[in-house]
């Protein structure tokens, strides 16, 4: 019984941190460079992941060691859009709550608005499929 229980925290643990390091990752990224993809993209290649890019001012990558997959203008409609995913984490709802608590934000149903540099932008977390933090603006 002690092992199982050590096992469960030592996850509970891990998944804290890997959701931790991906909110950091989405600062250190898409909010410290909100609005320009090719900052996101040399920062994106900077903190090793491997960016594809896909048109004038879209970009995909990959760190695999992170399990994190990085977005920028990709498949979207709105003026900008910026994506940091990771796998499934064990509590969406927890994972969430960090995520606008690190931004200061208040959600509803997910998402919420906020400035950044005078812009405002809409941020969400979406959990089907993974974890996704992202932020656009229209």
């Amino acid at each position: 019984m002690k092992r199982v229980l050590a096992t469960s925290i030592a996850l509970a643990c891990l998944s804290t941190g890997v959701q931790a390091d991906s909110i950091k990752t989405f600062r250190q990224l898409c909010l410290a460079n909100a609005g320009n993809p090719s900052a996101i993209m040399a920062a994106g290649k900077k903190a090793g992941f491997d960016m594809t890019k896909i048109g004038e001012s879209s970009a995909m990558g990959l760190r695999k060691k992170t399990d994190e997959s990085l977005q920028i203008n990709v498949f979207t409609n709105h003026a900008f859009e910026c994506a940091v995913t990771t796998s499934d984490m064990a509590n969406p709802d927890q994972v969430g709550a960090a995520f606008f608590k690190s931004l200061g934000l208040k959600p509803k149903r997910g998402q919420a608005k906020g400035s950044v540099g005078g812009q405002s932008y809409t941020f969400k977390h979406d959990s089907e499929g993974g974890e996704a933090f992202v932020m656009y603006r229209n």
